[in-house]
């Protein structure tokens, strides 16, 4: 009913469980359509149920995966499933992290949302070039992001660094 309001056509809406509905979407995609298939999951603060784990690591055909974290350390057990190598239990192709950004949407507080971009490991993927012109490409990038949105990296901002609100390390 929202969709049909707000006139969106191109949209899709399951109510499903995750880990049922992704092998029917799979199944209603075209050929070009899997070739770049991109996934985004938004987990509760617990993350992400164990069988949404396996069945997206074992959906091959997902090339990328963007997970929105509101709990860190909730996302890093799930990236532990996500990234370590096939198992029996774990099929697939495992996930390595690319980009992670925290976002300060509750500013005065402790909670951060946490956006990671993970994608196939040992993949040449579309967007990839060479070393130089990737770190170039990143820099512009960042250098775009609003202040509030900056790439995450072993050296925070000095504006949060002398932050005396700021959560301690864990």
């Amino acid at each position: 009913a929202n969709a049909e309001r707000n006139a969106i056509s191109n949209a899709s809406f399951i109510a499903d469980k995750a880990e049922n509905a992704i092998k029917s979407v799979l199944r209603s995609l075209s050929d070009s359509e899997r070739a770049s298939l991109v996934a985004i999951v938004d987990p509760p603060r617990a993350g992400l149920h164990g069988d949404v784990l396996k069945a997206l690591r074992a959906c091959n055909e997902i090339e990328r995966l963007i997970f929105v974290s509101c709990h860190a350390p909730a996302f890093a057990q799930n990236a532990v499933a996500l990234c370590r190598p096939p198992s029996s239990s774990f099929h697939g192709d495992p996930f390595e992290i690319r980009h992670a950004y925290p976002v300060d949407l509750f500013p005065g507080t402790d909670h951060v949302e946490l956006v990671v971009v993970l994608e196939r490991a040992g993949r040449r993927h579309f967007h990839e070039t060479s070393d130089a012109t990737e770190h170039a490409t990143q820099k512009d990038e960042q250098a775009k992001l609003p202040r509030h949105f900056a790439k995450a990296s072993t050296h925070a901002p000095e504006a949060v660094q002398n932050d005396t609100h700021a959560p301690e390390a864990v």
